[in-house]
């Protein structure tokens, strides 16, 4: 952040509120989308992800050929996933379907999001933009990760099954629907294009 919006944000008197409340009125005057952008990263810092996709989604509108924004974006989404993933470190137990489910769809859209930035940054090869492909991986990571969290997939031959074998779903996943199903499979032949 600028000098002005961290001392803003490390000021015990004033915090993070007040410095959204600064690039706020900065951007209804500027609708400078890097305003926004900065805003959108004041709120995922502060881990306020609705007000942080709000901005995302504006900035992205306003400027959709900007692969920088994009990131911005997919970034909301990896930060939740990230957050999830260490509450269940934390607490050191099996998620219920409703988390798996919310978790999962948070994951699938923020690797959306992150190949939206690859195509949009492959499109302007002036300003190549590898951090999407960054994005991918780590999301994809961590969605591995808090997988071995689910119910079901705690084994990690049970998991290593699940993601390879086209026709094996384990009984307690059934509840994921089988589109969200597909889309967890083919995340390993999207990583085998990343990385190439």
């Amino acid at each position: 952040f600028s000098p002005m919006i961290q001392a803003i944000v490390d000021d015990p008197m004033q915090g993070v509120s007040d410095a959204a409340s600064v690039l706020a009125m900065v951007f209804d005057l500027s609708e400078d989308v890097f305003v926004a952008q900065q805003l959108a990263r004041l709120y995922i810092f502060a881990a306020n992800w609705k007000e942080a996709t709000t901005y995302a989604k504006i900035i992205t509108n306003k400027k959709p050929d900007n692969s920088f924004l994009w990131d911005t974006f997919g970034n909301v989404f990896k930060g939740q996933v990230v957050a999830h993933l260490t509450e269940c470190i934390k607490e050191e137990g099996t998620v219920s379907p409703e988390d798996a489910t919310c978790v999962i769809d948070l994951a699938l859209h923020g690797l959306e999001i992150f190949r939206k930035e690859q195509s949009v940054s492959q499109d302007d090869m002036a300003n190549i933009n590898h951090a999407g492909f960054f994005g991918e991986i780590e999301v994809t990571v961590r969605l591995l990760d808090y997988l071995t969290y689910v119910d079901g997939l705690e084994d990690n031959e049970e998991l290593r099954r699940f993601l390879v074998d086209s026709h094996y779903v384990p009984p307690k996943l059934e509840y994921l629907g089988q589109e969200r199903i597909q889309k967890i499979k083919g995340i390993q032949e999207q990583v085998i294009q990343v990385m190439r």
